[in-house]
C-alpha cells in the first residue's frame, strides 16, 4: 500500500487562510508575501488496509499515539441499515446496506489550551 502525504506547514499570513485552515492567532500581512509552504512525499506503507483500519477505528486509544491528543472517547457506536435501489435497470430491486456509525469526541491541545471536537 502506498501512502501519499501532503502537509501544510502552519505558516499562514492574514488574508491567505483557506477554508481548511484553522488557527489560534493570525500573523500580520507582510506586503503580500505568501508564508504558506507545502511538503509532499510518497512512501511505501508496510501495513495492510485491514491493519490500518484497525488502528484508525480504535478511537478510544487515539490519545496513546496521536500527537497532541489529550483525550478521546466513543460517545455512540451503532449499526445503521440503509435501503437503496439497485442501479441495474433489469432488476430495480431494493438492497439493504449496513453501516457502522460512530460518534466520538477528541480533545486536542497542549494544556492549558485544549479544544474539543465531536464528529
Amino acid at each position: 500500500m502506498t501512502l501519499v502525504v501532503l502537509r501544510r506547514l502552519a505558516c499562514t499570513g492574514a488574508g491567505s487562510r483557506g477554508r481548511d485552515a484553522r488557527t489560534f492567532f493570525t500573523l500580520p500581512t507582510l506586503g503580500g508575501l505568501s508564508l504558506q509552504k507545502q511538503y509532499r512525499d510518497s512512501l511505501a506503507f508496510p501495513f495492510s488496509r485491514e491493519q490500518v483500519f484497525q488502528v484508525v477505528s480504535d478511537v478510544d486509544r487515539y490519545c496513546e499515539f496521536v500527537p497532541m491528543c489529550v483525550g478521546s472517547k466513543v460517545l455512540q457506536d451503532s449499526l445503521r441499515t440503509d435501503h437503496v435501489l439497485s442501479m441495474n435497470p433489469e432488476t430495480h430491486r431494493a438492497e439493504s446496506i449496513s453501516r457502522r456509525c460512530v460518534q466520538a469526541e477528541l480533545v486536542v491541545g497542549y494544556p492549558p489550551f485544549n479544544e474539543r471536537y465531536t464528529s
